[in-house]
């Protein structure tokens, strides 16, 4: 970010970084080309100034003792506006990179066991030389490997952490207060109430007077005037039972509409739905698009840096730019839907600005489930109930009782032979009308029976062809996700080795090439965005053709992360103190992540480095791996011993463990044959504390035994644990493992987990080999390796082809 607006910021505000002599940290936000403060930069606080060796000035917020601080004060200053904020540090008024800084803090490291892993971890990457010799670069080289540092190194794949509750809430969002649904059974439902009231009565008056002289002489009245008052009884046509059949008819209709309710509300729904989906997926689009244009634009600036001393072509630098020119039309087009949206269209519906796009899972169709009304099953199909009821008032129809009339009535006549009314009486009656016709009705009403089967079957074959179709594009698109979540797992792959060999001083690392993938990762997750938008797109379509407008109902879930498991078996191992602490964390967590391995039982020592330990566990979480601090003091299993148990108990909790693990071995002692029963039922007492605790404090419990525990000390080391490993060591037999695990399966084969040993094996193919088998005959869904340093041993010597 380079500015020229200038304020009246007051000059003593801001410090030149030569005045601090020793080591800090501080969170670059951008350079101008005059030393007055930019009037962007008026918010932030402690300011330092930099004059740059082109002239310009380098401007910075805050000085920190910590890279963690730092970090910190760079989220929040991110936050207020500077996206492009980052983390650099000084010393005696120069700049230094942050890779300097970290390695000086790692040089009391073993050399020797450096350069033994070293070797081994050349083979894990792409055998890349440099383009460029950065060396003759000191300031290109600060720009580029704090770049990298701050927002490469500690990248991490995204988990599939997906919500299928979120499906319902775009699915079953209700965007109208009333919809056509609604009306339609408010209407039918008023009419239905008014049949049912009508029972068919009528009352009925009648008055008439005759005058004289009339118009022959033969007339001879014999009154003046009449009244009539009577009630007539509508019994058929147009009467009572024309109503009910009416009202059953209507009753019919309401039926249907709400068969239909789903496809209604869908149908009604569609344009909200479509665009709030499109809505709620560029959403996301936006955060990674933003990500990628603050990348590209130090990516530019550092090539350009290079350009000055011809080390990079202009060529190159257009081609960035092009890209970014792309990125921000992408997001000005996706900004302005956006806006447009929430603005113009949907201003009275609250738009969810905080939903997560990520968490959407990916839906895998069914196509039993999608045309299962093509199918004999117990549920009568939605559109055979809607025939059924049109059918049946094809029936009401043609009912024969509509055609006839047949009217009891009751009079009661008020007659007049002079002016004053003088005779009265009271009579009865009925009418009765019956139409002749010489036509068949039967036959029309079957002919319409038939023309109404033939458009529900035509209109069923054609939403089949439909749904068909939006299957086989849901499918396709479905294809072209899996391929990009295969291109992300490429490039990951290629930025983790260049992790890797930053981290190990490798001559072959290229922070270019690392910057270039973390690009292509960024445009990549912006691809896969917007395609499961697509698919989300589809599926709504092939809601309006299903009865159930959830697509849970016939979907299942797609975890893009089974994609690319090496192993069948969810894995685990043991990590002993001697060789955590001959690692770097950052190359614990990659290797453990290259074994696919989620569940570490780590074991502290008699004098943990609690540094260490807290910044693998910051890691580990950050990758998704658990960890469980071992305790494996043999002497808690003894009677003098067990008084030690909180205490351990007390120090794994407050180093920040996920659970406790006990690989206690009472069975090496001595007097084991003799002591076993008092040995065991001390095993089982701190077991039995330690779930107390662990209970108490949400953590997990589990240990270590061999294969030849009694039966009535399984049973309660299974009640008191979580999880239990049989170390089945020494003694790689399928049938033997197989033989003497099957009582421990028998008792809960959901807390089993086997245990086996790298050194029992040559190498790793053997091993490998002989897992695949025995998975074959035992369960095992998960597997502990003991132990990760011999693992490392077992993969180093069969690179370098040793035995």
């Amino acid at each position: 970010m380079c500015l020229s607006t200038l304020n009246s910021f007051s000059q003593q505000q801001v410090k030149n970084v030569n005045a601090t002599k020793e080591l800090f940290f501080t969170v670059q936000v951008g350079t101008s080309f005059n030393e007055n403060v930019p009037q962007e930069f008026g918010q932030l606080q402690e300011l330092n100034r930099e004059k740059l060796p082109n002239g310009n000035f380098r401007f910075s917020s805050g000085t920190f003792p910590t890279l963690d601080q730092a970090r910190k004060a760079m989220l929040s200053i991110r936050d207020q506006g500077f996206p492009e904020a980052f983390v650099i540090a000084y010393e005696n008024g120069t700049r230094v990179s942050l890779r300097e800084v970290r390695e000086r803090k790692g040089k009391a490291e073993n050399e020797a066991e450096t350069n033994r892993n070293k070797a081994y971890r050349l083979t894990f990457s792409e055998d890349n030389t440099r383009e460029i010799d950065l060396t003759k670069h000191d300031e290109t080289i600060r720009e580029v490997t704090d770049l990298f540092e701050n927002q490469i190194l500690e990248y991490q794949s995204k988990r599939a952490d997906y919500d299928t509750a979120l499906v319902d809430v775009i699915f079953e969002k209700k965007f109208d207060s009333i919809n056509r649904y609604i009306a339609d059974s408010m209407y039918r439902k008023a009419q239905v109430k008014d049949l049912n009231g009508d029972i068919g009565l009528d009352f009925n008056a009648y008055y008439n007077r005759n005058f004289t002289p009339g118009f022959v002489e033969t007339e001879d009245l014999f009154y003046i005037q009449r009244l009539n008052l009577g009630i007539d009884w509508n019994l058929l046509n147009n009467g009572f039972i024309d109503n009910k059949l009416k009202a059953k008819k209507l009753e019919n209709e309401m039926k249907i509409v709400q068969l239909q309710e789903n496809q209604t509300k869908v149908t009604d729904n569609y344009e909200d739905v479509y665009n709030y989906i499109i809505y709620l997926f560029n959403l996301k689009k936006l955060e990674r698009i933003d990500e990628r244009i603050n990348l590209i634009e130090r990516q530019v600036q550092i090539a350009e840096m290079l350009y000055s001393s011809k080390e990079k072509s202009w060529e190159d630098i257009i081609e960035m730019k092009a890209h970014k020119t792309r990125a921000e039309k992408q997001y000005s087009k996706w900004s302005n839907y956006n806006t447009i949206l929430r603005e113009n269209i949907m201003f009275n519906t609250q738009l969810d600005e905080y939903f997560n796009a990520d968490a959407l899972p990916i839906l895998e169709p069914s196509p039993q489930l999608l045309f299962q009304h093509t199918l004999l099953d117990s549920t009568e199909p939605v559109s055979s109930q809607i025939l059924a009821l049109e059918k049946e008032n094809i029936d009401i129809k043609y009912n024969r009782l509509q055609d006839i009339s047949l009217t009891p009535f009751y009079r009661y006549n008020f007659i007049a032979q002079d002016e004053a009314f003088d005779r009265n009486f009271s009579s009865i009656g009925a009418r009765l009308r019956v139409p002749i016709r010489w036509g068949n009705k039967a036959e029309i009403k079957q002919a319409e029976k038939l023309y109404v089967e033939s458009v529900t079957v035509t209109k069923e074959k054609n939403d089949d062809h439909e749904l068909l179709n939006y299957y086989y594009e849901y499918q396709y698109k479905l294809e072209q996700l899996i391929e990009f979540y295969y291109s992300r797992y490429r490039i990951e792959e290629r930025l983790r080795k260049e992790i890797i060999k930053y981290q190990f001083n490798d001559p072959g690392f290229s922070p270019l090439n690392a910057i270039q993938y973390m690009d292509e990762l960024l445009a990549n997750e912006i691809e896969i965005l917007d395609i499961k938008q697509q698919l989300y797109l589809k599926m709504l379509s092939i809601t309006r053709y299903l009865d159930d407008p959830n697509p849970m109902a016939y979907c299942s879930v797609i975890n893009h992360e089974d994609f690319l498991f090496k192993y069948n078996q969810k894995r685990e191992t043991y990590i002993w103190s001697k060789f955590f602490n001959q690692q770097d964390n950052l190359f614990l967590i990659h290797y453990l992540k290259v074994n696919e391995i989620k569940k570490v039982m780590l074991s502290p020592g008699t004098s943990p480095d609690k540094a260490k330990i807290a910044d693998f566990l910051k890691l580990a979480r950050k990758y998704n791996i658990s960890v469980i601090g071992m305790i494996g003091k043999n002497s808690l299993a003894t009677d003098e011993g067990k008084g030690e148990l909180q205490v351990e108990l007390n120090e794994l909790y407050d180093l920040g463990f996920s659970g406790f693990h006990f690989d206690i071995e009472p069975q090496t002692f001595p007097d084991w044959d003799t002591n076993k029963e008092k040995y065991l039922t001390n095993l089982i007492d701190i077991l039995f504390q330690s779930k107390a605790f662990a209970t108490q404090n949400g953590l997990e419990l589990s240990a270590s035994i061999p294969l030849y525990y009694p039966e009535g000390a399984l049973e309660k080391i299974y009640e008191a644990c979580d999880f239990v490993y049989l170390m089945a060591y020494e003694r790689p037999d399928i049938q033997f493992i197989k033989r003497k695990t099957t009582e421990e399966f028998t008792i809960n084969s959901e807390k089993t987990i086997l245990a086996l040993r790298t050194k029992d094996f040559m190498n790793r193919l053997l091993m490998e080999k002989f897992i695949e088998a025995l998975a074959e005959e035992v369960p095992l869904s998960k597997l502990a390796v003991h132990d990760l340093g011999t693992l490392f041993d077992l993969d180093y010597n069969s690179s370098m082809g040793l035995k």
